[in-house]
């Protein structure tokens, strides 16, 4: 996730500079609203602490009900019906059916949810979370830059 979360970053960063208003958090065990940081004129320097702190949260394991759930807490009013939701995780977590409710909740809240997940489609049905997860997400594969393109394009505009 390390790698592919630099990348999801960069990502981020042009959408935001291009056209959209896009709300942007990293999390692991914790959730952090980083869309100030990528929407402020970026330096090397600053994007390079942006990735570095994106290491950090992925070097940990991942709890993403926790994460899931500080969203609600801390940032319920960007939870809307005109939002869509796009997670970026391999949907390992130590808290799988916590997790599955905290997503439902955001589920119901925002206009849905799409995940895009870098574990191979047909390596799913190892991680029971991500059968579980995508009850209430719809979750689609992306693991290389056609794919991304071909799923913002479907998502986002």
């Amino acid at each position: 996730m390390e790698r592919y979360s630099s990348f999801v970053l960069q990502f981020c960063y042009g959408l935001i500079k291009s056209f959209l208003r896009l709300e942007t958090f990293l999390f692991a065990e914790r959730i952090m609203w980083v869309s100030p940081q990528l929407e402020g004129k970026l330096s090397q320097q600053s994007l390079e602490e942006l990735f570095e702190l994106a290491k950090e949260e992925c070097g940990r394991g991942t709890n993403i009900a926790q994460s899931l759930h500080g969203m609600q807490v801390n940032f319920d009013r960007m939870l809307t019906k005109n939002k869509i939701i796009i997670i970026v995780s391999d949907a390992k977590t130590v808290a799988g059916e916590e997790s599955v409710e905290e997503l439902r909740k955001i589920a119901r809240k925002t206009k849905g949810v799409f995940w895009l997940n870098p574990i191979a489609k047909n390596l799913w049905n190892q991680y029971s979370a991500i059968y579980l997860l995508g009850k209430y997400c719809r979750m689609v594969e992306c693991s290389t830059l056609s794919q991304l393109d071909e799923i913002m394009h479907k998502v986002l505009l």
